[in-house]
This record gives C-alpha cells, structure tokens and sequence, in this order.
C-alpha cells in the first residue's frame, strides 16, 4: 500500500473501523453505569465514560508511549514497543475503573467531592507509577524533531477528534429520543 493511500483512504478506513469498535463499546459500558453515577443523567454517564475512555485508552498511553511514524525505530524491538504500549493501556484502564469504583463508593459515604478527587488522586498515583517503572523507549536516532513533532501532534489530535465524535454522537442519540419525549409529554 502507498503512502499517500495509507495517509488518506487507509487512515479514514482505519479510524472509522476503530470508531465503530470503540463506539461499541463505550456504548455497552456507558448503558452498564447508566443510573450508577450519582445523579449524573444517561446523557450525562455517557459523555463521563466517553471523556475517561479518551483519557485512559488514547490520551495517558500516548504520553508514556507517543506515537512515532513508520520510518522511526528499529524493526527487531517492535514487538517489545507494542507490548510495552499495551501493557500501560491495560494498567490504565484497570486503574480508571478501580478509582471510579473508589470514588463512587466514598462519593456515597462523603460526599461527591471528596469521591471524584480521591478517585483522580489514585487514578494519577497510579498510572504515575507504572508510567515511572516502566521501560523507556527512545530509538529517534536523528529523525528530523519537526517533521516527529507535527506527525505525534497529528496522531493525539485524530485520537481526540475520534473520541470526541463518539462521545457526541453517543450522547446525541440518547438526548434526542429524551427531548422528544419530553415534547411529548408538554
């Protein structure tokens, strides 16, 4: 496959591939926390799940482990890169969903303040930790630092704009089916 294919038709193809996938299931999760989340609405849990999915799954690993192109590293390490990657996506997600347990659980004894900040201490704590334990992987060699910076800027703002169109449109289609009941009700 071309380059200029795979920056435009394989890019498109891929992300709305992966955007479904997620979709998916952002969609099952947020319909599992649905009325678990304090007085959050439907609407409102799910934009939570879409905003801590982008933070845990794209947003936290991307700055572990960021993004480099194709021509950057060595072919003999790729399999160790990729694991490293999804061993700190895993410990990410695990971490997001024990402090949103945490933080549900001391939100219901004390209150939703103190629930939501310890949940992101520990959140933080964590993936701090494993962020500082795990190995570092640094094979630039003498990539050029431009052309490395826009592609890195490139790659989080498509992760961004992926979870953003997710979350919107999950929360739009369950907005509508409410404001048109509500019409009806009036």
């Amino acid at each position: 496959m071309s380059r200029s294919t795979q920056k435009t038709w394989g890019l498109a193809t891929a992300t709305i591939a992966v955007g479904l996938a997620l979709g998916g299931i952002v969609a099952l999760v947020a319909a599992a926390v649905a009325g678990r989340l304090g007085r959050l609405s439907v609407v409102g849990s799910t934009a939570l799940v879409a905003a801590l999915g982008f933070l845990a799954f794209s947003l936290v690993p991307f700055l572990k482990y960021p993004a480099a192109p194709p021509a950057v590293g060595s072919g003999d390490t790729i399999g160790e890169r990729t694991s490293y990657y999804f061993v700190f996506v895993l410990i990410s997600m695990a971490a997001v969903v024990v402090a949103a347990l945490l933080g549900r659980r001391i939100a219901a004894a004390k209150g939703a303040y103190l629930g939501v900040v310890t949940g992101g201490v520990l959140y933080v704590a964590v993936v701090a930790v494993a962020a500082a334990l795990m190995p570092t992987v640094n094979e630039l060699g003498d990539f050029p630092a431009d052309v490395l910076w826009e592609f890195r800027v490139s790659s989080v703002l498509t992760l961004a704009a992926l979870w953003g169109a997710l979350g919107l449109s999950l929360t739009w289609m369950l907005a509508r089916p409410l404001t048109q009941n509500a019409r009806t009700f009036s």
